[in-house]
């Protein structure tokens, strides 16, 4: 079970931008839409931030195909992450605790100013 301040991390690589045919292979994957969702259990309240975007694959001399219909969430995530490098995997997990950081101790907020009780006008 994770503690109030650890976050969780989920990476949601199943979106894929595919060409139909690229050689003797079918729906060769060469984009992956990833999101990542951070969250924590923070006092019993859930606080979540997230990033989302692409990552190319190179698709050119492919050794080790998988076919579309045999692929895992998990080769997909190891597939970003790798294209990615540790840097970016990094970044992309440093950026989301900054931003659970700000949502748990904001350094500015909005407020509205109430307006004064209506009153109808005299006729």
């Amino acid at each position: 079970m994770a503690t109030e301040n650890e976050i969780i991390y989920n990476w949601n690589c199943n979106r894929v931008d595919v060409y139909p045919t690229q050689g003797e292979f079918t729906n060769v994957i060469h984009k992956i839409h990833y999101v990542v969702t951070g969250g924590i259990n923070y006092s019993t309240v859930p606080i979540t931030a997230m990033c989302m975007g692409t990552i190319p694959l190179n698709t050119d001399g492919i050794t080790n195909f998988v076919p579309f219909d045999e692929l895992t969430s998990e080769q997909t995530v190891n597939w970003t992450k790798t294209g990615m490098g540790e840097e970016m995997v990094f970044a992309i997990e440093s950026d989301i605790a900054n931003q659970i950081e700000a949502l748990k101790n904001p350094v500015s907020i909005t407020m509205v100013v109430p307006d004064p009780p209506y009153e109808a006008p005299l006729i």
